[in-house]
């Protein structure tokens, strides 16, 4: 009988540990769930999950899913078009990634940082955020070639649209 009581309350404690788990309030699972609502453009859904993650990271001192947060506001931002919100929560993405000595991230950063500043007719710090990106690793060379290929991009655009020469055939390649 002991035996019973013993395995019932252990099953209990197994089933009470099980749905807490499963509950989605961990940070990681907000920031997760905040991506697959910014690839369904649900922007303001998006923000307030990765605002909860990282508020939860923070109190955890979960650099790395705060680190994740920055980048997923920086993102929406660029989608929302207000880069300057976006050049914020990316600067403060890069910065704190280099905190933590998480170069791939610097990489991302500094990626859409340079886009940005192409964006936005901001060439000489495209340049500078360019030439930061070519120093740092990224997951795989096919991404770093992705990243290399935005930035030359929206630097070209920058200039087509600030000198005003014509269409170009990279432009025609963009409007395609």
């Amino acid at each position: 009988m002991a035996t019973k009581i013993l395995f019932a309350t252990f099953l209990l404690l197994f089933e009470c540990i099980s749905c807490h788990a499963g509950t989605g309030n961990d940070a990681k699972d907000k920031i997760e769930k905040g991506n697959v609502l910014y690839e369904n453009e649900q922007y303001s859904e998006a923000t307030d999950l990765y605002l909860d993650a990282m508020n939860m990271a923070k109190k955890q001192n979960d650099v790395q899913t705060y680190v994740e947060g920055l980048f997923g506001l920086g993102n929406v931002y660029v989608r929302m078009d207000d880069i300057e919100r976006a050049m914020y929560y990316l600067q403060r993405c890069y910065e704190k990634s280099k905190e933590i000595d998480d170069k791939v991230m610097q990489g991302k950063c500094v990626t859409f940082m340079a886009s940005c500043s192409g964006f936005v007719f901001n060439l000489p710090k495209a340049r500078h955020y360019y030439g930061l990106q070519k120093k740092l690793p990224h997951e795989n060379e096919d991404m770093k070639q992705f990243y290399l290929f935005i930035t030359v991009l929206s630097s070209a655009i920058w200039k087509e649209t600030r000198n005003r020469p014509g269409n170009s055939f990279i432009l025609r390649l963009t409007v395609r």
